[in-house]
């Protein structure tokens, strides 16, 4: 990623440290239309990539600063397609390897909801569910109304 890359990142993303004012939200004008983004730690996000779709859940935002300049960056584990279907729905594994990006690398247009794929009540010990199992259902039906 070249400079004005970097640039053209920072201009269309803000990251916070406290919580937001409504008042003080930044908005970003795309095809002069105004939008607000929000990413949240544990959000499944769309990663754009050139031949296929890819989908991560967001582990950690963080920037870096360099010569005055802040560069916001993302720290993912991304899902891996199974040969598993349930319902018709693909179902992916999550990979426990953590991969930094750059902020620019996630789709805005998110329509992608996944649920996770508990078998048989295994993954609920007590009252505490058990993540060890790293399966999740992509759910094709879900849409966002607009």
């Amino acid at each position: 990623m070249n400079l004005p890359q970097f640039k053209s990142l920072m201009n269309d993303w803000f990251i916070i440290e406290k919580p937001v004012n409504p008042e003080d939200i930044n908005e970003v004008k795309d095809n002069e239309t105004y939008a607000h983004y929000y990413l949240h730690v544990g959000d499944v996000v769309n990663i754009s990539e050139k031949k296929d779709e890819s989908f991560a859940i967001l582990r950690s935002i963080f920037r870096y600063k360099r010569d005055n300049q802040h560069f916001a960056f993302i720290i993912i584990d991304r899902f891996e397609l199974t040969n598993q279907k349930k319902l018709e729905c693909p179902v992916y594994r999550l990979q426990n390897m953590r991969e930094i990006c750059s902020i620019s690398e996630v789709d805005m247009n998110n329509t992608t909801h996944f649920i996770h794929y508990c078998n048989d009540n295994e993954c609920i010990i007590g009252s505490e569910h058990n993540f060890e199992n790293d399966l999740y259902i992509k759910n094709v039906y879900f849409f966002k109304a607009v």
